[in-house]
């Protein structure tokens, strides 16, 4: 074992010195020169200054705990944007529009430094305070140093020489420096790090804490280390001027803030709360207060009460989020319900009910019939100008959500071979197509058990209420296996209580024929009949006769913003499955169909073989205008598909 370790520690000892060695020869020194010695030793000091992170001013409980851990053991790969490239997309694809076909259409997915990092010579990273700026450039400097850029940052160039000097400095070096540089250069640049190479400002950190758990006599020592540690190092304060600090980190001067605020009166608190909601420079200091243990529960409710009754919802129903279980459950499901009724109301701002749509799910509200499955009786509809027959089916009242999805992944969905074989679709006669192992080829191919549906770790479209985007034809037919194998084999469905409740008829179907039961992706003309037919170019809550106007603003039958979640809304993303209760779809039955409508398109199984291996859409989207949302409206796309506007909705026959 000890010689298996000696092996793997000389091979990066000869990794490291490889890599040394072509560093040294793009920067054109000897290997056996002083200047080879002194590039080693640089690399070495990078190593020692960047290999931890130090967790400044935290004083130890005791002698276990540590004030420092090593950066490769916390470091988080960051997403990144690219603005060039997504504005090479945007004038890619400013072009589609209507029903125009996106077969073939590319664009920019989340990157991370890797992506980005050999595209351009020069990059500026931009991002909120504490966003992981400062880790992410010591990461990159550790890796060059180490000689690990191949490895950890994919890197194919030669060796980069790291240089990682803070420039929060330079422009009081510039100010300093007037004389010498009263029109700032390349060269003014170039001095201030050489300047700040040769004061190793940062070498006395440790008599710095010393100091500080010294007598009162060094209070003042401290006190001033404090500052010039704190902006030096770790960016905490900035000197704005000449002794003056300000705060770089919003969250430390609101946590601040915050704890100040709980130390006022009732009276004065409730004043102060009050007189700064929908302040954005208060908010967070007020969701901190709000949380905080020492405010104490009777207080906390006070503030709340008076919000609920100010008619600060929004406000209350954030507070709520940070508080957790710090809310006394009634004043939790007061707020829940009232944030339903704002969210559904046809008449609110669309913008407003978003807002409480987002605060609903941070709370944990699901609809407690997201399970449900309409039935549709057999009957006529309308479908391509003409009357067609359709048997009896089931559809899902919503469309697939995050955590209906969540429990495929769960659940093995990626590694199942079984969900990705033998997909079957239906060509345009209406026969089945057995496609083989062409979705696990793609699989393969897209990632494997690793893969996830396109935005899955973005924040703004992965929460639980809201539906799944971003997934293939093959993902959503594998979900639909999934789901069949469930009933077939008696599993989650068929344990879940809740699911059995709303699901009357579809149990006893189940219960009659359970092997004869199949989920599955719908046919066009299933989506059609479910969306109550396409006569005169109508959406799904209208009614198929006489032809409608339909304007997008207003609260008439006709308005399509205040009951669809498209383009016109403006509102840059998906939106709660349950946010639109007046564009649903009402059956003969009585019944609600959401969604189908606007906020995702939803594949069909109706698949096609032309320069490309597609399928077709059916039902709008939040990136695309109200027109396509029409029950008429359809596109085709290929099958690989996995845009952030593209969802699924399960049938049942």
């Amino acid at each position: 074992m000890q010689f298996a370790l000696d092996l793997r520690a000389q091979k990066k000892r000869d990794e490291t010195n490889a890599w040394l060695a072509a560093m040294a020869g793009a920067q054109g020194i000897l290997a056996t020169s002083d200047d080879a010695q002194a590039l080693k030793d640089y690399l070495a000091h990078v190593r020692e200054k960047r290999t931890y992170l130090s967790f400044l001013f935290v004083r130890p409980r005791s002698r276990e705990a540590t004030t420092e851990a090593e950066l490769e053991a916390v470091f988080v790969p960051l997403q990144v944007q690219d603005p060039e490239q997504e504005e090479k997309m945007r004038r890619k694809s400013s072009d589609l529009s209507g029903l125009k076909d996106l077969t073939g259409l590319e664009r920019e997915k989340p990157s991370t430094i890797n992506d980005i990092l050999p595209r351009y010579d020069c990059l500026l990273l931009k991002g909120a305070p504490g966003s992981g700026k400062t880790t992410l450039l010591r990461h990159l400097a550790l890796a060059f140093a180490n000689g690990d850029a191949r490895e950890k940052l994919a890197w194919q160039g030669e060796p980069l020489l790291p240089i990682l000097v803070p420039l929060r400095n330079f422009g009081a070096y510039l100010d300093a420096h007037r004389k010498e540089f009263p029109d700032p250069a390349p060269m003014s640049l170039l001095t201030y790090i050489q300047q700040h190479f040769g004061q190793n400002a940062l070498a006395q950190l440790s008599a710095f804490f010393r100091d500080r758990e010294g007598g009162k006599d060094a209070s003042d020592t401290w006190a001033r280390r404090f500052l010039v540690v704190a902006h030096q190092r770790s960016g905490l304060y900035v000197e704005g001027a000449p002794n003056l600090y300000n705060f770089s980190h919003s969250n430390f001067r609101e946590y601040l803030a915050a704890t100040e605020l709980v130390k006022e009166l009732d009276s004065d608190l409730v004043r102060i709360v009050l007189e700064h909601v929908g302040d954005a420079w208060w908010e967070e200091t007020i969701l901190l207060a709000m949380a905080l243990k020492e405010l104490g529960d009777p207080r906390r409710k006070l503030v709340m009460d008076e919000l609920l009754a100010r008619g600060h919802l929004l406000m209350a129903g954030k507070c709520a989020v940070d508080m957790s279980d710090r809310l006394p459950a009634p004043l939790r499901q007061e707020i829940t319900d009232k944030l339903l009724a704002q969210m559904q109301a046809l008449r609110a701002p669309i913008k407003t009910r978003a807002s409480a749509g987002e605060a609903l799910d941070a709370l944990g509200w699901l609809p407690p019939d997201l399970d449900t499955f309409v039935h549709i009786p057999a009957g006529e509809t309308t479908f391509n100008d003409e009357r067609v027959r359709v048997p009896e089916f089931f559809v899902a009242k919503y469309p697939v959500t995050n955590y209906q999805f969540q429990k495929f992944i769960d659940a093995g969905g990626y590694e199942n071979e079984t969900y990705w074989r033998d997909q079957r679709g239906v060509d345009e006669k209406g026969r089945e197509q057995n496609l083989k192992d062409e979705a696990w080829k793609w699989l393969q191919e897209r990632g494997g058990v690793e893969r996830r549906p396109f935005y899955w770790d973005n924040p703004r479209f992965h929460r639980a209420g809201y539906p799944v985007i971003g997934v293939t034809w093959y993902e959503a037919s594998a979900y639909c296996k999934w789901l069949t194998e469930q009933i077939a084999n008696g599993g989650l469905l068929m344990a879940d209580s809740q699911w059995q409740s709303v699901n009357p008829l579809l149990l006893s179907a189940i219960r009659n024929q359970p092997s004869a039961l199949v989920f599955r992706l719908p046919t066009e003309l299933e989506w059609v009949r479910a969306a109550g037919g396409d006569a005169n170019n109508r959406y799904p809550w209208q009614s198929p006769t006489p032809p409608q106007p339909s304007p997008l603003q207003g609260e008439g039958e006709g308005g399509v913003i205040a009951r669809a979640n498209v383009k016109e809304s403006d509102l840059g993303g998906t939106t709660p499955v349950a946010m639109y209760p007046d564009g649903a779809r009402v059956t003969e039955g009585g019944e609600r169909i959401f969604d189908l409508a606007g906020n995702v398109w939803e594949w069909t199984s109706n698949t096609f073989e032309k320069s490309y291996r597609g399928a077709w859409m059916r039902g709008g989207s939040w990136a695309w205008n109200a027109d396509p949302a029409s029950v008429s409206s359809r596109i085709d796309l290929n099958r690989h598909s996995d845009y952030h506007n593209y969802g699924l909705r399960v049938f049942a026959q």
